[in-house]
């Protein structure tokens, strides 16, 4: 059930919200007065969660979306378009993760995940982007990876993604933001944590990222999990 006031808030779009990260960044935004549209091929396993936000007066929305499907990516921002003005911030979370060294990394596999860490990337950016930048107004978030600065051949066919993805938000930077429209990534060095505390800490780095944009043009936060020893980030 969508809630009746989502028009009047500020949207935030979170693709690839799961139960961990996506959630916190969603939670994040919902608590500063935004709608937060989750997009997830399974809205069904955040069903607690959810209802547990909106107990607490959080506006939170999923909504059902596969990003290596055009159809469905089209179906659903069409749907976000219809329901609410303007996207305020598009956050893309979504990846593909699969481990194994070169040596074992099918082409197809490749590609079917590129499709999702980087391809589908630039699919919402091109379907939000046009309005932000005729308002000169608005804010594109992405999920970055100390494996772009630091590839690990435990993880070839992710860290060509990240570092590719990186690359794609540099270009859309220097195109979008001579438009007013901010960009920026926050950067995971290590292993995703999973304590809620964490996960806050870096839902957080979302937000700073976007309150701060306006004043230090800052472009990357970096979260270090000290859990972790690889990949380290590059001098």
């Amino acid at each position: 059930m969508e809630d009746p006031n989502a028009r009047e808030r500020p949207t935030c779009v979170i693709v690839g919200a799961g139960p961990r990260l996506g959630l916190a960044i969603a939670e994040r935004y919902a608590r500063e007065g935004f709608s937060a549209y989750m997009l997830l091929r399974n809205p069904q396993r955040l069903e607690r969660q959810i209802a547990w936000a909106r107990a607490r007066n959080l506006c939170v929305i999923p909504l059902v979306c596969d990003v290596s499907s055009s159809t469905s990516v089209r179906r659903t921002v069409d749907y976000i378009k219809d329901y609410t003005p303007n996207c305020d911030v598009l956050i893309y979370n979504a990846f593909a993760p699969s481990a194994g060294p070169v040596s074992s990394l099918d082409p197809e596999c490749l590609l079917s995940e590129f499709r999702v860490n980087v391809a589908g990337a630039l699919s919402f950016v091109k379907l939000f982007s046009d309005d932000m930048r005729t308002r000169s107004s608005g804010t594109i978030l992405f999920s970055g990876c100390g494996l772009a600065h630091a590839p690990s051949a435990a993880w070839s066919s992710l860290s060509v993604s990240k570092a590719a993805l990186r690359a794609l938000v540099d270009c859309v930077a220097e195109e979008a933001q001579a438009d007013g429209v901010r960009v920026g990534m926050v950067t995971i060095n290590g292993m995703m944590p999973s304590t809620a505390a964490a996960l806050k800490m870096i839902a957080d780095l979302y937000w700073q990222l976007f309150v701060r944009s306006d004043q230090d043009h800052q472009r990357e936060l970096w979260f270090n999990n000290e859990d972790t020893v690889l990949p380290v980030k590059a001098d």
